[in-house]
């Protein structure tokens, strides 16, 4: 896969992918890849920046859709969802 195939799928990810966890790793792995590939630093954030912002939103909607309707046996499942988010900030 080269750089321009790369940015291709990272924009229609950004586009089609609603889950925050899957936004997460898919993140992690391109973030990988253009390290392992020597992509340059300002180009690797402009592929990056548009994925890691739409893992931050959905990770800021799932926890206000979880927080408006958390429930006491739910309450440890919603702390996860913040602490994997807070990991990717």
């Amino acid at each position: 896969m080269g750089t321009r195939t790369c940015t291709q799928f990272c924009l229609c990810t950004v586009n089609s992918v609603v889950s925050p966890f899957v936004l997460y790793d898919i993140a992690g792995e391109v973030g990988s890849y253009l390290s392992r590939n020597n992509t340059a630093p300002p180009y690797r954030s402009q592929i990056l920046t548009p994925l890691v912002q739409q893992c931050q939103q959905m990770f800021l909607s799932c926890m206000h859709v979880r927080l408006c309707h958390v429930t006491p046996p739910e309450y440890d499942e919603f702390v996860s969802i913040v602490l994997h988010g807070a990991a990717g900030v």
